[in-house]
């Protein structure tokens, strides 16, 4: 009789075919048709007791403390596929004798792209522009005359020259300064040196020496922050890290310099940012993370036109099914052998 497993995530299907030569497979969520759901804490509790897995693949599921006392004894295993588990209880399950594992860098790519995306953006203009044709403000009456002589994207008819309100900056040549290096932040300088950008890098836990490897020169934050054209937040939040960019930080920089956050809301003093947006202190913001989310139909956010706002999608491409596959998949095998999982995140006391 095989082993059971409860999947509660999109895997590709090379993974499962390899998990259902090992398992018997119950799919739930975003494991089975209904591809948007999440699971709550009494559906996965209810769930984990009925099917009693030796193996639970999750993303956002509540692992609670609560489901933890309650899980079958067959539990073994819970397989996250997030980098940060923060939705489960590692202590309850290590306490149970559950093994947790994770999925470091499984969307490392996307976000890297959405912040190069967002610096490109920022500098010209191109939501705003594009929300402005959409909205027909810079478009013409059916029957305008045109003068076809000229290929600039003006008219007396309308009320704005796009030509010259929408004059950005160039990237190349500017100075990106990332704050924090881990798996992200060291994807991204590569690719933003290729792009020609200066880089500075701001993480206590980090070495000039490994900076350096990046191309990136290691500085302290508020020399960053007032050096920088781009800020762009890459950290964890810790009880360090949470609140660290308020006012203060945000009037160090420059009145041309622009500021990104693809990490995590907590990291930002959110009522701070918009301050600092509405009074025009610095250039503009590009947003995939907020403190509260989603946001509020009444959120300050919507009332600027120098910030750009995406629904914490930084991590979501078609692609990130291949790579969390992948690291799930060597987790699971690892622990069939006997042999320690490569990104286990609780593991026992030594």
């Amino acid at each position: 009789m095989k082993r059971k497993l409860c999947l509660l995530v999109e895997l590709d299907a090379p993974t499962r075919d390899a998990l259902a030569e090992r398992f018997a497979i119950a799919a739930f969520g975003k494991g089975g048709d209904d591809r948007d759901r999440i699971v709550d804490e009494a559906e996965l509790l209810a769930l984990l007791s009925r099917e009693r897995p030796e193996v639970a693949i999750i993303e956002q599921e509540p692992v609670t403390s609560r489901v933890v006392a309650a899980a079958a004894p067959e539990l073994r295993l819970v397989a996250c596929v997030r980098a940060a588990p923060n939705n489960i209880d590692l202590a309850a399950c290590r306490d149970k004798g559950i093994l947790v594992t994770n999925a470091p860098g499984r969307n490392a790519v996307a976000v890297v792209e959405m912040t190069i995306g967002f610096m490109i953006c920022l500098a010209r203009f191109i939501p705003q522009t594009h929300h402005e044709i959409m909205c027909r403000r810079l478009t013409l009456s059916p029957g305008a005359p045109l003068n076809r002589d000229d290929i600039l994207w003006q008219h007396p008819d309308l009320k704005r020259n796009p030509y010259i309100l929408y004059r950005g900056v160039e990237i190349d040549g500017r100075t990106l300064g990332l704050v924090g290096l881990g798996i992200i932040g060291r994807m991204l300088a590569p690719k933003a040196a290729a792009l020609g950008l200066r880089l500075m890098v701001c993480d206590p836990y980090v070495d000039a020496a490994a900076a350096a490897a990046v191309g990136a020169e290691k500085v302290g934050l508020d020399y960053l922050l007032a050096n920088a054209d781009f800020v762009s937040l890459h950290a964890k939040v810790t009880p360090e890290t949470r609140g660290m960019i308020g006012r203060r930080e945000f009037e160090l920089m420059k009145p041309d310099a622009y500021f990104i956050n693809t990490a995590r809301g907590a990291l930002v003093k959110q009522d701070d940012l918009v301050r600092i947006l509405r009074e025009r202190r610095i250039a503009g913001a590009a947003l995939d993370v907020y403190d509260q989310e989603p946001q509020y139909h009444d959120s300050p956010f919507l009332e600027l036109d120098n910030v750009i706002l995406t629904p914490h999608i930084g991590g979501a491409t078609k692609d990130g099914i291949k790579h969390q596959s992948r690291l799930v998949l060597r987790n699971v095998l690892a622990y069939l052998d006997g042999t320690r999982p490569p990104n286990l995140v609780n593991p026992p006391p030594a």
